[in-house]
């Protein structure tokens, strides 16, 4: 997969397993069939088509939920926070 990064959209952390996630909203350019090693496999959906009851991590149920209403309005936002709490910065 190639692409064009257009912005942060999410960074947050999960406590519970120190780690942390920094998501972009970004352009697919070419589908290449390559992803990374931590990747088994990826699809592409409309919105309509999301299996919603596969997504595991409930954060990122939340994050595709926002990305598909703020697509709609054409206004971004980045979240700042956890997997618990945060808040969403709107860009100007």
């Amino acid at each position: 997969m190639r692409a064009e990064i257009l912005s942060p959209y999410s960074i947050f952390s999960v406590p519970k397993i120190s780690e942390v996630y920094i998501i972009f909203r970004a352009v697919a350019l070419e589908i290449t069939g390559q992803y990374g090693p931590e990747t088994l496999d990826y699809k592409f959906f409309a919105p309509e088509d999301i299996p919603w009851d596969s997504i595991y991590y409930p954060a990122i149920r939340q994050i595709l939920e926002r990305y598909i209403e703020e697509r709609q309005a054409g206004v971004y936002g980045i979240y700042i926070g956890n997997d618990d709490t945060g808040k969403i910065h709107f860009i100007r």
